[in-house]
């Protein structure tokens, strides 16, 4: 197995001298940027397909990205002409349903992968 296995132990409610064991694979934890390093969405974006890969080749174990972005708004299938900004904020296609939404400093973005 890939990672790190950590052994959690818990009570069993119904009673107290029996314990359940259990191993949980932990993910690495990748911290990409945070402020004043913001990342721009699109090297994000890179960076999840290569550790994708790199996940799905079981050469990485399970990983956890966090970062802060660069603002930027993602559109979303639906979203509308009306909805995109105006004032010069980036606005990246993306191919996920919804609407569009803002991305930037301030938000901790954790990518699952």
């Amino acid at each position: 197995m890939l990672g790190q296995i950590v052994s959690v132990r818990r009570v069993c409610l119904k009673n107290v001298e029996r314990y359940k064991t259990y191993n949980y694979l932990v993910p690495e934890f990748t911290i990409a940027g945070l402020n004043p390093h913001f990342v721009d969405y699109n090297e994000a974006w890179k960076l999840q397909r290569s550790i994708h890969s790199e996940v799905a080749a079981r050469v990485r174990p399970d990983t956890v990205i966090l970062l802060e972005h660069s603002s930027v708004f993602t559109a979303g299938k639906r979203t509308e002409d009306s909805e995109r900004p105006t004032d010069g904020t980036p606005v990246v296609d993306v191919d996920r349903g919804g609407k569009i939404t803002w991305h930037g400093p301030g938000q901790l973005v954790g990518y699952p992968i």
